[in-house]
């Protein structure tokens, strides 16, 4: 199995980019699932931009999108119809808000800013979920709360399937994962220690493992930079975390793949 992931920026500009572009992912690369961040629109709108490519290479799209904010967040699965045809499954938005209690007052904006932002395909044995993590910027206290509550989603998925997450973190874990790392520590988001901890409190509490440093534990390469800027001055946004690792055979970031600021990540499974 093959599972590919990117942060697109924009269903628009996925759509139009000459290259790399929809036709890269879905012709060239061609995984079993592609999972898609920042959609930036709904189910129609992403069927409307991307119909020539979906009906050519045989993809079924399943979108969540923000319910707070038109044009905000919002992320897709492109899913391989031959792979839907082998057995049965479910595609599940999830709301973070379904877990919080009715009286907690971050939940308004949580609504706001925090929706449209995980999607999950469920087979027998398999769970994959695309997540564009909450960025902190000018909102840390809902951040601190999207980890809190993701990470306790996670912890309750079925122990006895395979679990593939993947999607836009928001975050550098380590020292290897920006490339001024010693200087711009708690400088921006992206880059605060509370989101790190966040990140490691993940990691530790749902016994997933990352997969990129676990097969490259001394690699430094990265999936994101600003605009204009060049990708060995970047930051590893982008992961790709499974509790069987066992099942791994590769996991990779195709730096010259871009297209947005991010680059695409990719699976392969045994």
């Amino acid at each position: 199995m093959k599972i590919g992931s990117i942060n697109i920026n924009g269903v628009n500009a996925f759509a139009n980019t000459r290259f790399p572009g929809a036709w890269e992912f879905f012709g060239f690369y061609g995984p079993d699932v592609l999972c898609i961040q920042e959609t930036k629109g709904n189910q129609q709108k992403v069927e409307n931009c991307l119909r020539s490519h979906l009906d050519s290479y045989s993809y079924i799209p399943f979108v969540s999108h923000s319910k707070g904010k038109a044009g905000y967040a919002g992320v897709a699965l492109f899913i391989k119809k031959s792979f839907l045809d082998s057995t049965p499954y479910r595609i599940t938005s999830v709301e973070l808000t379904d877990f919080m209690d009715k009286s907690d007052p971050l939940l308004n904006n949580m609504y706001y800013y925090g929706t449209g932002r995980i999607i999950q395909y469920e087979s027998d044995d398999t769970i994959i979920i695309s997540v564009y993590v909450l960025n902190s910027g000018g909102k840390e206290d809902l951040r601190v709360k999207w980890d809190v509550l993701f990470t306790d989603y996670l912890k309750k998925l079925p122990k006895d399937k395979k679990i593939y997450v993947l999607g836009d973190f928001n975050v550098c874990e380590g020292h290897l994962d920006m490339w001024n790392w010693e200087n711009a520590l708690n400088t921006s988001p992206g880059l605060m220690q509370f989101e790190i901890d966040g990140f490691h409190n993940l990691i530790e509490e749902t016994g997933f493992v990352d997969t990129f440093r676990n097969l490259n534990p001394d690699l430094r390469k990265y999936s994101w930079s600003a605009p204009k800027v060049p990708l060995s001055k970047g930051w590893r946004l982008d992961y790709i975390l499974t509790n069987r690792m066992d099942t791994v055979e590769s996991s990779t970031i195709l730096s010259e793949v871009r297209a947005s600021d991010h680059v695409y990540v990719e699976l392969i499974t045994k």
